[in-house]
């Protein structure tokens, strides 16, 4: 999104719903975090995915890489990757219902189309994406001190995150790394064409929370942790949620073993790349 539209977005919301309520709800920090659920005010948790859990070497790298590639093995002269991608993830959005993030699947149709692949191959690039994205994300350590918190307190809890990648997948990439979530408990995008920016995704948080809960859980009970003033904090803040900012989380680098595995998940997808072309 440009600066420009930010800021439109958040001199709308504050319009909307006040800059004070708004401010209280931008400072933040993990410190703040347990401190706010240590007060007992809320009963339910609601927590971002990417760059809050799940820290990534480089943002959207892996789908950038997958479309080089895919472009190089095919041997096509249709535009540089970056184009390409770009493109057909216009018109995946496009497509999507009410402007919704598409999924990762839709992207790669997309792509494929534009490029001049066979369809089919949408599916090895959906696949390699996600295996690269395992290979180079780690889980964030204070967010994890913060989630055992709430499991101790046996608050009802759900990941809610705006991405391309459905629940299914996304929580196969959290329980390899070690976060044993299941699946009802994550809130995607994707799979609802509702999104946090929008504000809509958090309905779908409040009423998952409420069934964990076994009763209606009210907005201002509900405490969501997030990394992007906008869609986290923002969005979160007009739905009437309680909001917290914390620092993206980034991976450094990838070094030893993380950059050998690294190595060998590209070499796997180029492999796999190469294999359904060749057998085409």
């Amino acid at each position: 999104m440009s600066s420009r539209l930010k800021s439109a977005a958040r001199s709308t919301i504050r319009l909307a719903y006040g800059a004070t309520r708004l401010d209280r709800h931008l400072r933040g920090g993990w410190l703040t975090a347990h401190a706010t659920l240590r007060s007992g005010k809320y009963s339910a948790v609601s927590i971002d995915c990417f760059d809050t859990i799940l820290s990534r070497w480089q943002p959207e790298w892996e789908q950038r890489a997958i479309a080089a590639l895919a472009i190089e093995l095919a041997d096509r002269d249709s535009g540089s990757a970056d184009a390409i991608l770009r493109r057909a993830s216009v018109s995946a959005a496009r497509t999507a219902a009410g402007g919704a993030e598409p999924s990762a699947l839709a992207i790669w149709r997309s792509f494929c189309g534009f490029a001049g692949l066979p369809g089919a191959l949408a599916d090895v690039l959906c696949r390699g994406e996600l295996e690269l994205l395992e290979a180079s994300s780690a889980l964030e350590d204070k967010a994890l001190d913060f989630i055992c918190a709430v499991i101790d307190r046996q608050l009802p809890l759900v990941v809610c995150s705006d991405t391309r990648w459905p629940a299914v997948f996304l929580c196969a990439v959290l329980q390899k790394k070690g976060l044993k979530m299941i699946q009802d408990a994550l809130v995607c995008s994707c799979d609802y064409q509702k999104s946090k920016f929008r504000g809509d995704l958090f309905g779908v948080a409040k009423a998952r929370l409420s069934a964990q809960a076994g009763r209606d859980i009210c907005p201002a009970n509900i405490l969501h942790i997030g990394d992007s003033r906008l869609s986290d904090i923002y969005s979160g803040a007009s739905f009437g949620l309680t909001t917290i900012l914390v620092d993206k989380s980034r991976v450094a680098s990838i070094g030893g073993s993380s950059r050998s595995l690294h190595q060998n998940c590209l070499s796997k997808v180029r492999q796999d790349i190469h294999d359904h072309l060749s057998n085409r």
